[in-house]
């Protein structure tokens, strides 16, 4: 190809979905790569500027079934135990940790209460 140079000032067109723009949005090009994805009804919930983002993430995981629990990790390839680290009784799984585990009910408990945790090592 040939450049011709002139005395004008330069510029940059970015162009995505058939739209030019001379403003180049990281957000709308991934929005445009990842495809629209409706909003769900928790969002609101889960993330607002009131919420600590570290709580908000973990509320996510849980939503989504990411959390890396051992069934997670097993599915992964890596190789542990299945059973729950907890109660080292049945699997250890979203729903068994947050739903099921005795453990992990003994502990939410406590913290409701305001009562001072007593671990006992079997």
């Amino acid at each position: 190809t040939t450049v011709t140079l002139n005395q004008e000032q330069d510029f940059y067109e970015w162009e995505l979905a058939c739209k030019t723009v001379s403003k180049y949005s990281t957000g709308e090009v991934y929005t445009y790569l990842r495809g629209e994805i409706a909003d769900v009804n928790w969002s609101k919930s889960i993330w607002s500027s009131y919420e600590i983002p570290r709580h908000s993430f973990l509320a996510w995981l849980v939503i989504n079934n990411r959390c890396p629990t051992r069934d997670r990790l097993i599915g992964w390839g890596i190789q542990v135990s299945p059973l729950c680290l907890l109660c080292n009784l049945h699997s250890e799984s979203r729903n068994h940790l947050f739903y099921e585990c005795g453990c992990s009910m003994n502990v939410v408990t406590v913290l409701i209460s305001g009562t001072s945790l007593q671990l006992s090592v079997a």
